[in-house]
Protein backbone atom coordinates (compact mmCIF):
# COMPACT_ATOMS: atom_id res chain seq x y z
CA UNK A 1 0.00 0.00 0.00
CA UNK A 2 1.15 3.85 -1.11
CA UNK A 3 1.84 5.96 1.82
CA UNK A 4 2.95 9.00 2.97
CA UNK A 5 3.11 8.52 6.62
CA UNK A 6 1.67 7.09 9.83
CA UNK A 7 0.56 8.67 12.80
CA UNK A 8 1.03 7.16 16.42
CA UNK A 9 -2.71 6.37 16.24
CA UNK A 10 -2.31 3.70 13.21
CA UNK A 11 -4.29 6.56 10.92
CA UNK A 12 -2.21 6.57 7.37
CA UNK A 13 -2.39 9.59 5.29
CA UNK A 14 -2.07 7.65 1.76
CA UNK A 15 -2.12 9.92 -0.53
CA UNK A 16 -2.42 13.74 -1.80
CA UNK A 17 -3.95 14.54 -4.32
CA UNK A 18 -3.71 17.68 -6.55
CA UNK A 19 -6.79 18.56 -8.40
CA UNK A 20 -9.32 21.07 -9.20
CA UNK A 21 -11.57 21.96 -6.47
CA UNK A 22 -14.65 21.13 -8.58
CA UNK A 23 -13.43 17.68 -8.42
CA UNK A 24 -12.83 17.51 -4.75
CA UNK A 25 -16.59 15.84 -4.33
CA UNK A 26 -16.16 13.04 -6.77
CA UNK A 27 -14.12 11.73 -4.23
CA UNK A 28 -16.02 9.14 -1.79
CA UNK A 29 -16.69 9.67 1.08
CA UNK A 30 -15.34 13.18 1.44
CA UNK A 31 -16.32 13.76 4.94
CA UNK A 32 -13.91 16.91 6.44
CA UNK A 33 -11.81 19.70 5.25
CA UNK A 34 -8.94 20.94 7.26
CA UNK A 35 -6.81 24.52 6.74
CA UNK A 36 -3.82 25.62 7.43
CA UNK A 37 -4.15 29.37 8.24
CA UNK A 38 -0.67 31.24 7.93
CA UNK A 39 -0.20 34.54 9.88
CA UNK A 40 3.57 36.36 9.80
CA UNK A 41 5.33 32.44 8.23
CA UNK A 42 3.43 30.90 10.93
CA UNK A 43 0.60 28.09 10.83
CA UNK A 44 -2.37 28.47 13.43
CA UNK A 45 -3.07 25.24 15.26
CA UNK A 46 -5.02 24.05 17.40
CA UNK A 47 -5.04 22.37 20.67
CA UNK A 48 -8.16 19.48 20.53
CA UNK A 49 -9.31 19.57 23.77
CA UNK A 50 -10.60 15.80 22.85
CA UNK A 51 -7.26 14.61 21.80
CA UNK A 52 -5.52 16.49 24.20
CA UNK A 53 -2.62 17.73 20.90
CA UNK A 54 -2.04 20.16 18.76
CA UNK A 55 -3.84 20.04 15.30
CA UNK A 56 -4.83 21.78 12.08
CA UNK A 57 -8.84 23.34 12.74
CA UNK A 58 -11.16 21.30 10.59
CA UNK A 59 -13.43 18.95 10.91
CA UNK A 60 -16.60 16.96 9.57
CA UNK A 61 -18.62 18.81 6.22
CA UNK A 62 -22.30 19.26 7.21
CA UNK A 63 -25.19 18.30 5.19
CA UNK A 64 -25.67 20.88 2.40
CA UNK A 65 -21.99 22.41 3.28
CA UNK A 66 -19.13 22.58 0.31
CA UNK A 67 -16.05 22.14 1.81
CA UNK A 68 -14.75 25.07 1.93
CA UNK A 69 -17.33 26.53 3.71
CA UNK A 70 -16.54 23.53 6.19
CA UNK A 71 -12.99 25.09 6.39
CA UNK A 72 -13.87 28.39 7.23
CA UNK A 73 -16.63 27.63 9.79
CA UNK A 74 -14.22 25.29 11.40
CA UNK A 75 -11.51 27.86 11.49
CA UNK A 76 -13.77 30.35 13.33
CA UNK A 77 -15.34 27.59 15.65
CA UNK A 78 -12.64 26.12 16.60
CA UNK A 79 -10.08 28.89 16.74
CA UNK A 80 -12.11 32.30 16.14
CA UNK A 81 -10.52 33.84 13.14
CA UNK A 82 -12.33 34.67 10.38
CA UNK A 83 -11.38 34.56 6.63
CA UNK A 84 -13.57 35.55 3.72
CA UNK A 85 -14.41 32.28 1.59
CA UNK A 86 -13.22 33.65 -1.46
CA UNK A 87 -9.62 34.21 0.10
CA UNK A 88 -9.42 30.56 1.02
CA UNK A 89 -7.48 28.63 -1.38
CA UNK A 90 -8.08 24.83 -2.55
CA UNK A 91 -4.60 23.15 -2.51
CA UNK A 92 -5.72 19.26 -3.14
CA UNK A 93 -7.95 16.12 -1.70
CA UNK A 94 -6.17 14.30 1.15
CA UNK A 95 -6.39 10.55 0.92
CA UNK A 96 -6.35 8.38 4.16
CA UNK A 97 -6.60 4.70 6.18
CA UNK A 98 -8.20 5.85 9.38
CA UNK A 99 -8.83 3.98 12.07
CA UNK A 100 -12.08 3.24 13.74
CA UNK A 101 -13.60 6.50 15.19
CA UNK A 102 -16.72 7.80 16.74
CA UNK A 103 -18.10 7.50 13.68
CA UNK A 104 -17.04 4.84 11.60
CA UNK A 105 -16.74 1.39 14.09
CA UNK A 106 -13.83 -0.19 11.69
CA UNK A 107 -10.67 1.12 9.79
CA UNK A 108 -12.22 2.72 6.50
CA UNK A 109 -10.53 5.22 3.89
CA UNK A 110 -12.03 8.40 3.54
CA UNK A 111 -11.09 11.84 1.75
CA UNK A 112 -11.04 15.37 2.93
CA UNK A 113 -10.17 18.92 1.58
CA UNK A 114 -6.65 20.92 2.33
CA UNK A 115 -7.15 24.69 2.34
CA UNK A 116 -4.75 27.12 2.66
CA UNK A 117 -5.23 31.12 3.58
CA UNK A 118 -3.63 34.02 5.19
CA UNK A 119 -4.93 35.89 8.85
CA UNK A 120 -4.19 39.56 8.16
CA UNK A 121 -5.65 40.16 11.61
CA UNK A 122 -5.24 37.48 14.43
CA UNK A 123 -8.67 37.82 16.54
CA UNK A 124 -8.45 37.27 20.14
CA UNK A 125 -9.48 33.29 21.10
CA UNK A 126 -11.60 32.21 23.87
CA UNK A 127 -11.12 28.33 25.32
CA UNK A 128 -14.21 26.61 23.55
CA UNK A 129 -15.74 23.07 23.64
CA UNK A 130 -13.23 21.47 20.58
CA UNK A 131 -10.21 24.21 21.23
CA UNK A 132 -8.21 25.01 24.48
CA UNK A 133 -5.83 26.93 22.89
CA UNK A 134 -4.26 28.31 19.84
CA UNK A 135 -0.92 28.88 18.49
CA UNK A 136 0.59 30.39 15.48
CA UNK A 137 3.40 27.66 15.65
CA UNK A 138 6.76 28.42 13.37
CA UNK A 139 7.63 24.92 12.58
CA UNK A 140 10.00 24.31 14.67
CA UNK A 141 9.94 25.26 18.39
CA UNK A 142 8.37 22.96 21.44
CA UNK A 143 5.11 23.24 21.99
CA UNK A 144 3.87 20.13 22.73
CA UNK A 145 2.49 17.11 21.11
CA UNK A 146 1.39 17.88 16.68
CA UNK A 147 -0.31 15.21 14.91
CA UNK A 148 2.05 13.61 12.36
CA UNK A 149 0.01 13.75 9.68
CA UNK A 150 -0.67 17.59 10.50
CA UNK A 151 3.28 18.95 10.91
CA UNK A 152 2.95 16.75 7.09
CA UNK A 153 0.27 18.86 5.93
CA UNK A 154 1.50 22.22 7.18
CA UNK A 155 4.80 21.51 5.47
CA UNK A 156 3.08 20.50 1.80
CA UNK A 157 1.20 23.34 1.76
CA UNK A 158 4.08 25.74 3.22
CA UNK A 159 5.96 24.60 -0.05
CA UNK A 160 3.10 25.64 -2.04
CA UNK A 161 3.43 29.35 -1.17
Amino acid sequence: MQMILKNKNGDVFLEFLRVPESEASSFEPLTHSLIVAMYEGKSLIINNREKGHWELPGGRIDPGETPRECAVRELKEEANQRIPLEDVEFLGVMKFDLMPDPWNKASHLEYGALYRAKVIYPEDFTPNNEASAICFWNGTEDVGEIDDIDKKLIEMAQLDT
